[in-house]
């Protein structure tokens, strides 16, 4: 998103000093008169230097996948492969017993959706197992179009009765919601993510021992409206997690039933149009992320006979925010940096740039202080 600088507001405290000393010439004899007042200013010339930077952060080294339909702005869709996993099993010695899978639960955790959403469908759809991060959207346009696996309609399931019997909290630890297709959902509890599985059969989750049950999946999401769901990833500990469940003979020629689980060896997103390179307005988030620094010059009169109580800095977009839909939030973060700024203050820095001269003309701005949220 690109923002431009309007003016920073400070709500300053000035006036008569008020704490009672112990030493000789205490207030209120040594002490000017009058009260404490609190005065709004609005500074139009604080902002000495500012800039941006990309490249901070890849889409696959993000927490979240981004998956968006917003016409006109972006579409976005989340791509990961799973990890390997054993294609038989040692049941003595060295003998071991091949496993025959019968079917597979995906799951996956979504952090941020549109709580106003209507008729909010997630698809699966099946990738080729060669994904990695040079993957362009381009080249996943016919996977996308012609090999979905599953869709779930996340708005009705969200409004069918919760099951909480014991065997059912017993199970999945909590009251479940689900639909006639199969699929469970899950609230959770500390921050209201939504987790979600899908079950697959085994023409919809293709194992293949020749590639260890390695298999690569893409999701997209349409609503009524524009619209943006989060994927946690596995850079948090909560990406997708594919469970496989399978049987194989023991030594006595039994069969046994068993499951294993594995995450992601690969995980982010891909969208279009990409992100537009950095000009002369200052810019932040997209992928790769850019981030812009700002250098405060502060005024001796707030050095020396005030007290700021608080501090508003104001960005005016003058590019809409094409990851989020209409109704969602976004939520800037404003960290202090100090007097003399460091990459490692700042984060993961490509390209260790230095605070030049300004790019562009004096900015007036006004911002709130540490994060918030629109």
């Amino acid at each position: 998103m690109k923002v431009r600088l309007t003016r920073l507001a400070l709500l300053l405290a000035l006036g008569a000093c008020t704490e009672q000393a112990t030493a000789p010439g205490v207030c209120p004899d040594f002490c000017p008169g009058g009260q404490i007042g609190v005065v709004d200013t609005i500074f139009t010339d604080m902002i000495e230097r500012d800039t941006a930077f990309s490249g901070y952060v890849e889409a696959t080294g993000g927490e979240v996948m981004t998956v968006a339909d917003v016409p006109g702005a972006v579409d976005s869709r989340a791509i990961f492969r799973m990890n390997a996993i054993p294609t038989s099993i040692v049941i003595h010695d060295s003998t071991t017993s091949p496993i025959v899978v019968d079917s597979a639960r995906l799951l996956i955790e979504i952090l941020h959706r549109d709580t106003n959403a209507t008729n909010l469908w997630i698809k699966l759809y099946r990738l080729p197992l060669d994904i990695d991060s040079t993957t362009t959207f381009a080249q996943l346009i016919p996977p996308f179009a012609d090999s979905i696996v599953d869709s779930v309609n996340l708005s009705a399931l969200l409004t069918s009765p919760r099951i909480g019997d014991t065997t059912t909290v017993r199970i999945w630890g909590d009251s479940i919601q689900t639909d006639s297709a199969g699929h469970i959902l899950l609230i959770g509890r500390a921050d209201s993510s939504l987790l979600l599985w899908t079950e697959l059969d085994t023409a919809q989750a293709r194992f293949v021992a020749a590639d260890s049950g390695k298999v690569a999946f893409g999701v997209r999401v349409s609503a009524d409206s524009a619209n943006t769901i989060a994927i946690a990833t596995s850079d948090i500990g909560r990406g997708p997690r594919l469970t496989w469940f399978f049987n194989f003979l023991d030594s006595t020629a039994t069969a046994k039933d068993s499951s294993v689980s594995r995450g992601p060896i690969f995980d982010s997103f891909v969208f279009t149009p990409p992100t537009p390179p950095i000009d002369s307005n200052l810019a932040i988030g997209g992928a790769p992320a850019a981030r812009s620094l700002l250098r405060v010059k502060i005024p001796t009169v707030l050095r020396d006979s005030a007290d700021v109580v608080r501090a508003t800095l104001v960005m005016v977009p003058v590019i809409r925010r094409t990851w989020c839909a209409p109704r969602s939030s976004w939520c800037p973060s404003v960290p202090s940096l100090g007097r003399r700024p460091t990459r490692s203050r700042f984060g993961r820095d490509p390209s260790s740039p230095t605070l030049g001269p300004s790019r562009r003309s004096a900015p007036t701005v006004n911002s709130s202080a540490r994060r918030a949220c629109t």
